[in-house]
């Protein structure tokens, strides 16, 4: 298993952040996706690799694999990033991702996400505001949105990454998730 570089700040660079396995499309970038690309992008992995029959996109030579990052590299990982993808897609197993919590840590830290448009990355991913969801599966659309993300100037990406990481952190914070979890319980014992 190679070894990317220490995370240095790089605009040229995407972002994988998870366990990889099918569900979570990363095999499916670097397939599909990484190759519709100009060739001085490249993909970093942070994480774990789940599935064997994934692990092939450590071999490819615009992957850079960084293993476990702490909470503090990994977060500074997101800022550093052109993008950080979240490509979930279809697979015949019927496993879904039930929210996305890559997706609203990295846009709190200051990420700019890319999500694929379905399960509940549609929940984790305030279209063009926290991210953009993106059609799953379609590489093409895929390669399009990174492709204009990275025309952005530094005046646009700065607006877009302050709206976002603000946005992220009131809608999604725990203190937020806890009170409105709570009062569905309180509504649900009201009612039985």
């Amino acid at each position: 298993m190679k070894r990317g570089p220490a995370v240095k700040g790089t605009r040229r660079t995407l972002l994988f952040c998870g366990r990889v396995l099918k569900m979570k499309g990363c095999a499916w970038f670097v397939d599909e996706v990484l190759p519709l690309l100009p060739d001085d992008i490249r993909l970093r992995i942070a994480g774990t690799i789940w599935e064997e029959t994934d692990a092939h996109v450590l071999d490819h030579p615009r992957v850079d694999f960084l293993g476990h990052l702490d909470k503090n590299r990994l977060a500074q990982a997101y800022r550093d990033a052109m993008c950080v993808i979240v490509p979930n897609i279809e697979v015949r197993t019927g496993e879904y991702e039930g929210f996305g919590l890559v997706a609203t840590e990295a846009a709190a830290a200051g990420g700019v996400i890319l999500a694929a448009d379905r399960d509940g990355l549609i929940d984790a991913v305030v279209d063009g505001v926290t991210g953009f969801l993106v059609e799953s599966g379609n590489p093409d659309a895929w390669a399009s949105k990174i492709l204009e993300v990275s025309n952005w100037t530094d005046e646009h990406r700065a607006i877009f990454i302050e709206r976002a990481s603000l946005t992220a952190a009131r809608e999604y914070s725990w203190d937020r998730v806890a009170g409105e979890t709570l009062e569905v319980y309180r509504n649900a014992m009201a009612e039985g």
